[in-house]
């Protein structure tokens, strides 16, 4: 269920092709494999991608399908094309750094769960102006969110541990 560690000694490998097993993640320590250009994935039980990935500036191809606990936003990127994806998880990943994520104006229509990885980290959350209908019980694992902006969608209620966040403004 985890991707071995021996795969990292790996660094001139070009292709890996990871399909049909029973990996729940997407590990950051895959992410060391510069060289990397092919990752293929499909039909396992991933859940998360890590943000990561991102950083894997060679990939060309990436195969994710047929995980059904697969984030909806990193599905509706996946089909779209892969450059989308990096520049969404690049955006997430530069949160963990500064503390601010902005996702406003990105089509989403579903919370990305990937910036629950970021918890204490981010400050700051900005996901106005998408289509986003449900905000989940999980948003309050970003205790130090000061700010969280989710004008301009289609939220009808937030959630009640919305009340733990102590911090928000």
């Amino acid at each position: 269920e985890e991707i071995p560690i021996e795969l990292t000694f790996c660094r001139q490998l070009h292709t890996l092709h990871l399909d049909e097993n029973r990996f729940r993640q997407v590990v950051p320590n895959i992410c060391v494999l510069k060289s990397l250009q092919v990752l293929t994935m499909s039909s396992n039980k991933l859940s998360m991608i890590t943000c990561e990935i991102a950083n894997m500036v060679g990939l060309v191809m990436i195969d994710f399908r047929f995980n059904n606990n697969l984030s909806k936003v990193v599905e509706m990127y996946l089909n779209e094309d892969i450059q989308k994806l990096m520049t969404y998880l690049r955006t997430i990943q530069d949160g963990f750094i500064y503390g601010s994520i902005n996702l406003s104006r990105r089509g989403l229509f579903q919370f990305p769960i990937e910036v629950l990885q970021a918890g204490e980290q981010i400050t700051s959350l900005a996901l106005s102006y998408n289509d986003i209908e449900e905000i989940p019980q999980t948003v309050s694992l970003l205790s130090m969110l000061t700010i969280l902006d989710v004008s301009n969608n289609r939220v009808a209620a937030l959630p009640d541990s919305i009340g733990l966040m102590t911090r928000l403004r």
